[in-house]
């Protein structure tokens, strides 16, 4: 049978206290189940799979011009893998995932950002990752635009950014509560 199917749910909460913008915390919990995948699965390119991922990241402030982030994650995956012949084995992955991110600005729109990641396969003690330093330019406020380099072995649909070693340009808007004044300036 060729059926396919994906459920997905995801439940978060974010903290950030009353007094002060320079700290947040969040935490969330992503439930995935899908039947043929078709390459986006962890364990397995095509059957059935379940995966569970619990998170915790906080952001802070440092100073004006630095921040500081880091995550920390766990994930369960289940799979089915189905032969041709008939037989299904059944896998099993626990995984620890660790991210690490700062950013610094310079004068006149110039910062730098180290973003750092880390998968540890619990099963298989597998261990990969990814790190990539970049040059930052925000010409105007929440707009930005980031040119680096991407090293590492780290490739996960879950924990991993889309393209895998070498360079890249990323362009990125942020829309906070600092951005506009009022809902009018929005409009």
């Amino acid at each position: 049978p060729n059926d396919s199917r994906r459920l997905w749910s995801l439940w978060g909460v974010a903290f950030r206290p009353t007094a002060s913008d320079r700290w947040n915390l969040l935490g969330k919990v992503e439930w995935l189940d899908t039947r043929n995948p078709q390459g986006g699965g962890v364990l397995v390119s095509q059957g059935d799979e379940a995966r569970m991922i619990v998170t915790g990241e906080t952001i802070v402030e440092a100073s004006a011009r630095t921040e500081l982030g880091a995550r920390y994650a766990v994930r369960r995956a289940r799979a089915t893998m189905r032969y041709d012949d008939g037989l299904a084995q059944e896998l099993w992955s626990f995984s620890h995932f660790m991210g690490a991110r700062a950013r610094v600005d310079w004068q006149y729109g110039l910062g730098a950002r180290l973003d750092a990641r880390g998968l540890l396969e619990q099963t298989t003690h597998t261990w990969r990752y990814d790190l990539a330093p970049q040059a930052v330019f925000a010409p105007i406020p929440g707009i930005e635009l980031a040119a680096g380099y991407r090293f590492g072995s780290l490739r996960d649909p879950d924990f991993a950014v889309n393209g895998g070693q070498g360079f890249f340009v990323l362009l990125g808007a942020q829309v906070t509560e600092r951005s506009l004044t009022s809902a009018a300036d929005f409009w």
